[in-house]
């Protein structure tokens, strides 16, 4: 189980790079995102926090909800 998780986060971290080296591609200059308040997102939080996402507002046509988290990084 632990090799299965260790093995997931190693994909992810590596999908999240992709993503964050493509909009550099593209000449995008910040990243947005939400994701889930509740403790089944932790891991994702950590992860994004760890790619150097922050905390931000709600961005677009969110607003404020107790149920997301709003993050945000420079490219």
């Amino acid at each position: 189980m632990a090799f299965d998780v260790a093995r997931a986060l190693v994909s992810d971290r590596a999908m999240l790079n992709a993503l964050i080296d493509a909009a550099r591609d593209m000449g995008v200059q910040r990243l947005f995102l939400e994701t889930g308040s509740g403790p089944e997102h932790h891991a994702a939080r950590k992860l994004y926090q760890s790619a150097g996402f922050t905390i931000c507002a709600p961005f677009g046509d969110y607003t404020v909800d107790p149920l997301s988290v709003f993050m945000s990084r420079p490219v």
